[in-house]
């Protein structure tokens, strides 16, 4: 690796190889309804968090990313659900492209 630099200091080469976390810190309900709300606790200690998406049923729902608290939040207020069971996909993705999946059942 070649590099210029604008400062002297010691520069370290890191790679990034694992997956970002995902831990549900809210209590996950039996069914889904218009006023749920999951959150997650979502980290990456090397590259930093660069995607997330949430499917509900195989459909894309809104999630909401707070940095500040490591917190992506999946709020159903605003989607049609036709049933409220089914299964929830959460994928976060860091900044080279390491991938985690979490999937709850409900």
């Amino acid at each position: 690796f070649i590099f210029d630099s604008r400062s002297f200091g010691k520069f370290t080469l890191v790679i990034g190889t694992e997956a970002p976390s995902i831990e549900l810190r809210s209590q996950k309900p039996s069914t889904v309804s218009s006023n749920t709300e999951l959150v997650f606790r979502i980290k990456d200690d090397k590259a930093g968090i660069t995607e997330y998406d949430a499917y509900f049923n195989n459909r894309w729902v809104l999630a909401e990313y707070d940095p500040k608290r490591n917190a992506l939040t999946v709020d159903f207020e605003y989607f049609d659900l036709e049933e409220n069971t089914g299964t929830l996909e959460v994928v976060v993705k860091d900044a080279v492209g390491n991938e985690e999946r979490e999937i709850l059942n409900f």
